[in-house]
């Protein structure tokens, strides 16, 4: 037997590449880039064809009604390449595709790209749930549309489950709209996967698909918080960024850790040494927890409320500890010192939440005390109970999200002292009161809310004998829409588009057995500046360069509001279409911690900010040609508190007022077609061609048998 290697080369004579932006506002055009090189060792005439859409129009600069926009001749020498521009002007919001194909000497090669095409203005997304029982009396959902709506954006939909935690768990991977990018932030891919595989393993709904999926999401989720964990066994928001550590979030970090090892492999020297780096942090003599670090939680800063909150955080993570007693010992002091302050009186209903739990857990002679205390301060509407913090929010229909956690510390402590029956109405509150992602507003409240209502729902006897009709009917409607819900679909979150009419009004009845929960979601844009908070102060400057490249947008911004400092707070800078965050990016400095993209988005994370002016510069380059830019939005918000937040619109006067021709070349020469009516031809597109391999090198064995005689 011999072996020999034989060499081939395979190649496509012809290869297409397209740059066009991923996204563009209506109102903009942008130019296709086409370019064409070839491995042919001759030189040649090659046709390109952009195929037409009723998506877009293809510019014709020169008015010329004899050309034909979509095609283009070219001459290329052998082993060359060619550069062809297409002007468009999107015609319809979504997504277009754009297809280009190239033929010459028989050979031919196609290639598509995709451009999403976004309305003008800023987005908002409203949402609104109800819990519907059989035989209970109809109910109403109403929304009106703001007088400033953009043509062209309002759209509704519904959805509707059997199971109340249907949304969160179908969400689990965004349930949150707001980035993800510190050792906080990154348990909201980590926590509630636990928690709902612990709901569905305990109601014998558990599936092998999603026990491996969520196991793959907590390895995930763990690999990425080691790198929060520093030497000396503790974690921070930013890791070895961070100036120091933090006892807030080393607890948050190993309350989840704690709860993750019955599913997976959990370092027990990584929990050894949190735990003990947090004891260094106690004094004994007090029983409080002293903050070597900064708090970016401002619920659990500063101030007699912010250090009793704290103190029972803290408890809270260490004692799901359970099996270690000398855990509980060294915290008797603790324990001791959050009785005296219920005691005394807790003004905040944010704080009494968080140590009613912390005493519940810790089996505390004062718990049911401080539980009943807090009961007695709540709001009853309906069926439903709820705490306010007396701050209205900015949108009226989302709670704020202290007022989110108050309502899940409150729920967990019913369920730890086995007070179901007086629960029923915040578990009503907080089901109703989840974004259309199934999350809540920010981590700590999407966290501790599915964390209360999966330990509810895990509680509550459910019924097995689902049958249930929903019928839904719009004013404008005479067929209802129509969802059925028996045992069999019951974790399945049925979706369906309806008409935004103005005003939108739902009349929703249940018939049969058992019980459903269903949301309304509403999506529009809305022209101009949304309405600033007074708590940030912001500017943006574009410095526009000597060309069409680049630009750099200076951004800045002060706190205004009530507290001495906020905790964490968020940039959210747009990009101009065709634009990206230059490679040569942003530094960090203080109180700047990092900077990320995603899409055509800019965050940077500010680990605090006063009212001294923060300035920085962000440059952007361009990727792609857009002409006639539109205006793109920077946000500020307080993390932990998103409903603070300031938008401000801002937009480059230069790329504004850019036409196509001031991409095009001489006299707009290489945005014309060349192409007329008079000599338009049509090349056969040979199938294999167009499917051939991209250039490469190919090695492999052939193995020749010799025959044996």
């Amino acid at each position: 037997m011999t072996v020999s290697m034989i060499q081939l080369e395979a190649f496509q004579p012809l290869l297409l590449t397209l740059n066009a932006p991923r996204t563009v506002i209506r109102g903009e055009n942008f130019i296709l880039k086409v370019t064409l090189e070839t491995y042919i060792a001759t030189d040649f005439q090659a046709t390109l064809k952009l195929e037409p859409s009723s998506s877009f129009e293809i510019i014709i600069p020169d008015n010329n009604t004899n050309s034909v926009p979509g095609q283009r001749s070219v001459f290329i020498q052998s082993n060359g390449s060619k550069e062809v521009l297409f002007p468009i002007n999107p015609t319809k919001l979504g997504e277009m595709s754009l297809t280009v194909q190239a033929n010459a000497l028989g050979f031919s090669d196609s290639a598509t790209q995709t451009v999403l095409v976004k309305a003008e203005g800023i987005q908002h997304v409203y949402s609104s749930s109800v819990i519907l029982k059989a035989g209970a009396h109809a109910k109403k959902l109403s929304f009106t549309f703001p007088v400033d709506v953009v043509v062209d954006t309002k759209q509704a939909s519904l959805s509707i489950t059997g199971n109340f935690l249907a949304p969160s768990i179908k969400g689990l991977e965004s349930l949150i709209q707001l980035p993800t990018g510190c050792g906080e932030q990154n348990m909201i891919h980590f926590a509630p996967v636990i928690y709902s595989l612990q709901y569905l393993i305990a109601t014998n709904q558990i599936t092998e698909d999603f026990r491996t999926k969520a196991i793959r999401f907590m390895e995930k989720g763990y690999q990425t918080e080691l790198n929060y964990w520093r030497s000396g066994g503790s974690f921070s928001a930013f890791g070895s960024r961070d100036y120091s550590e933090s006892t807030w979030l080393s607890a948050f970090v190993l309350r989840c850790l704690l709860q993750a090892r019955q599913f997976i492999s959990i370092n027990e020297e990584v929990l050894y040494r949190t735990k003990e780096w947090l004891f260094q942090n106690l004094d004994e003599e007090t029983g409080i927890f002293q903050e070597p670090g900064q708090i970016l939680n401002t619920r659990l800063q500063g101030g007699s409320n912010g250090v009793i909150a704290h103190n029972a955080y803290i408890l809270i993570a260490l004692l799901e500890d359970e099996g270690n007693k000398n855990v509980t010992y060294r915290m008797n002091k603790t324990i001791q010192y959050l009785e005296n302050k219920t005691e005394e009186g807790i003004t905040s209903n944010y704080t009494l939440s968080i140590v009613a739990y912390a005493l519940s857990v810790a089996n505390s002679s004062k718990a049911a005390a401080a539980l009943t205390q807090l009961n007695s301060r709540a709001n009853s509407t309906g069926l439903q109970r709820y705490w306010s913090s007396g701050i209205d929010p900015s949108n009226d229909w989302q709670p704020l999200s202290a007022d989110i956690e108050t309502a899940a510390y409150a729920l967990l402590s019913h369920c730890q002292q086995n007070r179901i029956a007086e629960g029923v109405p915040i578990m009503n509150w907080l089901s109703q009161h989840r974004n259309h992602l199934g999350g809540y507003s920010s981590t700590q409240d999407t966290v501790m809310a599915l964390l209360a209502l999966t330990k509810f729902m895990t509680l509550v006897p459910t019924s097995n004998n689902t049958s249930l009709t929903v019928s839904v009917t719009d004013s404008g409607s005479i067929v209802p829409n129509t969802f059925n819900i028996t045992n069999e679909n019951l974790l399945v979150l049925q979706s369906q588009q309806i008409y935004a009419l103005e005003p939108l009004e739902l009349v929703v009845s249940a018939a049969g057995e058992g019980a459903a929960l269903l949301q309304l979601k509403v999506v529009y844009n809305s022209k101009g500046e949304a309405v600033p908070s007074e708590v940030f102060k912001m500017s943006a400057t574009v410095n526009d360069s000597d060309s069409h490249n680049r630009i750099s947008v200076n951004v800045c911004s002060s706190y205004q509001g009530p507290e001495k400092e906020p905790g964490m707070i968020l940039w959210e800078v747009d990009t101009l279409s065709g634009f990206k965050l230059d490679p040569v990016g942003i530094n960090l400095n203080d109180p700047l911690k990092l900077v990320e993209t995603k899409d055509e988005k800019v965050f940077l994370y500010f680990d605090s900010m006063n009212a001294s002016e923060n300035c920085v510069a962000v440059p952007m380059v361009r990727t792609s040609m857009v002409v006639g830019s539109q205006a793109a939005l920077i946000t500020i918000l307080d993390y932990y508190n998103p409903e603070i937040r300031t938008t401000r619109i801002y937009n480059s006067d230069k790329l504004s007022k850019a036409t196509v021709c001031e991409f095009c070349g001489l006299n707009c020469n290489n945005c014309i077609s060349n192409v007329t009516t008079s000599t338009n031809t049509t090349e056969q597109v040979s199938e294999s061609s167009a499917t051939a391999p991209k250039l490469a090198m190919l090695w492999f064995c052939v193995i020749c048998m010799w025959n044996i005689l």
